[in-house]
């Protein structure tokens, strides 16, 4: 009986045990994420084709809810609700991850954090104070000022809830995103007393996106992986595929790197890349080379530390993991009645044998697309994606249609990640972290950061282009993932010429992909320029005096009575050939006479421009203007008139006869 007893109670223990162990699958026990885990984020390349699954990420950004332009000119959709005379900006539920804060309106005013409900800001700091680099751990360059845009990309954790309050009522233009733990893991909230540990990644991290060196060995290299290396010469000829890069088993492409670069440039774009993963029907990668690499209206521009050209070398370090087989390809494309040159490349490619993780890893996809005046009325789409995975980064190219104008980049981007509205921004270089685009200083020219940038910027060609990748901030979704952004202020509807590649990482290839024909190759070029006064680049003669007034044009005048000015005009931006030559400008009280001139040749005839009220000319025909490799000005001369001396004009527009 006592025997019996014992086997009794033995038996239960075991029982028991054996639930209890049931009880600490991995479907219970959570994940803990730490901020130590999230700053790894921000410079262990090889995490990112990695899931993170059931994650949801979103944004608080301040657009104009009713669909309009105002996305934080007047402040009114720029908080949640008012605390006294504070804004509260966001007020995000845990546990989550703040991961990027952008604005292009800074204030030294105080920006708040509340963290799990708590009564007093665990984290107080100036608003400016977040992208200055000055206080730790906001540190140069993981946040930073450039482009017009301010932005900060150190993780802020929190464990049950954030709210971030500004303290003024200013608050302008700002994007907060963030994504949101799923059930099963967990993360403490943001913290003062940094370790050693978390000091030392933070540290690695600015390193890392200090773009003082780029290549394949400054990368956080796979751990416990050997690395193998093969590199070839391969001469492309047109009508030919040629192979870059085959595994019959499974791996990973670590890095691609191509020179010359040179070579990639021009206006058709005839080589594509093509890649195929384990043999699946649609393309992983169908795309120019040029558009790949980010280059711009037919010439090299990005330089971010995952893709781009630098020293005449293309690069890419995105991983490119497989399961069982990979094929890289080059094709260049025959184009009828034009005449080209076969291209010898080298080519290197890092790689491991370390097969994909269907489990927990997705494989890299591109959609690329281009289209020359898209349906008004429908925005465009850089990526339809259907399955699981996370988007990766973002290549534009931007023309627009209009002669001089490039208000189409007024254009919110929009993204839903299964099936809901989660991120909308406040304009199109806003994405691309940057702001104000036409000032000078700002938005105005191509220049490269580690994760964004501006890939150009001419006011004649009416054109300009962003790139942004995602490491930390990476899009999740479960089933699907669409990212478009409106080309115009409202509607849809200014005419554009856009080009654009779609990164991300996903567990099925693209349904289909849009096939680069000759039309869809060929770069845009404009047959009308319009200069406004907006960056426009001039020389004044001695004793001329030019006067900008902004909304409303130049005032030139004669600093002595007995001299004529003279101002020329810089039109580099304008092709070779012959054009008509429309000017708007103003006739009023204090209006003299003016000629246009190519040298000591006169355009146009002197014309008074007095008159007793202001009222504006426009586009007026004056004359027929030759460009040349040598000659790419005009000159604006102007003399007294019978009651005035000085000339307004406000743009001008040159027309290819």
């Amino acid at each position: 009986m006592t025997m019996n007893r014992k086997f009794i109670n033995l038996l239960l223990l075991v029982l028991t045990g054996f639930v209890f162990a049931q009880s600490l699958t991995p479907a219970t026990v959570k994940k803990e994420n730490t901020l130590l885990t999230e700053l790894l984020q921000l410079y262990r390349v090889d995490l990112l084709p990695h899931y993170r699954s059931h994650s949801i990420v979103a944004q608080v950004s301040s657009y104009d809810t009713t669909g309009g332009n105002n996305d934080g000119f007047s402040g009114m959709y720029s908080y949640i609700r008012k605390e006294g005379n504070n804004r509260v900006l966001a007020e995000l539920r845990g546990p989550g991850v703040i991961h990027r804060i952008w604005t292009p309106t800074p204030t030294d005013k105080i920006l708040q954090f509340f963290f799990d409900g708590e009564k007093e800001p665990r984290l107080s700091i100036a608003f400016s104070d977040l992208f200055s680099g000055r206080v730790f751990p906001f540190l140069n360059p993981v946040v930073g000022n450039e482009v017009g845009g301010y932005y900060c990309y150190l993780p802020i954790p929190f464990q049950k809830s954030c709210k971030i309050v500004y303290c003024g009522d200013d608050i302008k233009f700002h994007q907060i995103q963030y994504r949101l733990l799923p059930d099963n893991e967990t993360i403490t909230s943001y913290h003062v007393n940094w370790s050693a540990a978390e000091k030392d990644a933070l540290a690695h991290a600015c390193r890392f996106w200090s773009m003082q060196e780029i290549n394949f060995g400054k990368l956080a290299l796979p751990q416990n992986q050997k690395v193998e290396i093969t590199t070839k010469t391969i001469t492309l000829t047109p009508g030919r595929a040629s192979d870059l890069f085959t595994a019959a088993t499974g791996g990973r492409i670590l890095g691609i790197e191509l020179s010359p670069a040179a070579g990639f440039s021009g206006l058709n774009r005839d080589i594509l890349l093509k890649a195929v993963w384990d043999s699946e029907p649609t393309p992983a990668i169908l795309c120019p080379v040029a558009d790949f690499f980010g280059y711009a209206f037919g010439k090299p521009s990005m330089q971010g530390i995952l893709a781009g050209q630098k020293n005449d070398v293309n690069y890419c370090y995105l991983p490119m993991p497989f399961a069982h087989n990979a094929q890289l390809t080059f094709i260049y494309i025959n184009r009828k009645n034009i005449e080209q040159s076969p291209l010898e490349i080298s080519a290197k490619i890092y790689y491991t044998t370390a097969p994909l993780d269907t489990e927990s890893e997705g494989k890299l996809y591109t959609q690329w697309r281009r289209i020359n005046d898209p349906e008004k009325g429908k925005p465009w789409i850089f990526a339809d994606i259907t399955g699981k995975g996370h988007y990766a980064g973002t290549i534009l190219i931007a023309q627009g249609l209009t002669p001089g104008v490039t208000r189409f980049f007024e254009g919110d981007d929009i993204t839903w990640l299964d099936g809901e509205m989660r991120l909308h921004g406040t304009g199109s270089e806003d994405y691309f972290n940057g702001g104000w685009y036409a000032i000078l200083n700002r938005w105005d020219r191509s220049t490269s950061l580690p994760v964004h940038g501006s890939l150009d910027y001419s006011i004649p060609d009416s054109r300009t282009g962003g790139y942004r990748f995602y490491l930390a901030d990476k899009l999740s979704f479960e089933k699907n993932c669409l990212i478009t952004m409106e080309h115009g202020p409202e509607g849809n509807l200014f005419p554009v010429d856009y080009t654009s590649v779609a990164f991300y990482y996903a567990d099925q290839p693209p349904l289909q992909a849009m096939e680069p024909t000759d039309d869809l190759r060929r770069v845009f070029v404009p047959n009308s320029f319009g200069f406004t006064t907006d960056l426009l680049k001039l020389t004044l003669a001695p004793h001329t005096i030019a006067d900008f007034q902004y909304g409303s044009g130049i005032v030139i005048k004669q600093g002595r009575k007995d001299e004529d000015g003279e101002v020329r005009l810089d039109l580099s931006a304008v092709p070779a050939g012959v054009y008509d030559l429309y000017m708007t400008y103003y006739n009023n009280p204090g209006g003299g006479e003016f000629s246009i001139w190519q040298r000591q040749n006169k355009v146009s005839d002197w014309k008074d421009t007095f008159a007793a009220a202001e009222k504006l000319v426009e586009n007026e025909l004056l004359g027929e203007v030759t460009i040349t490799d040598f000659i790419d000005y005009i000159s604006i001369k102007t003399r007294q008139g019978e009651k005035g001396k000085e000339f307004k004009f406000s743009e001008f527009t040159l027309r290819r006869k």
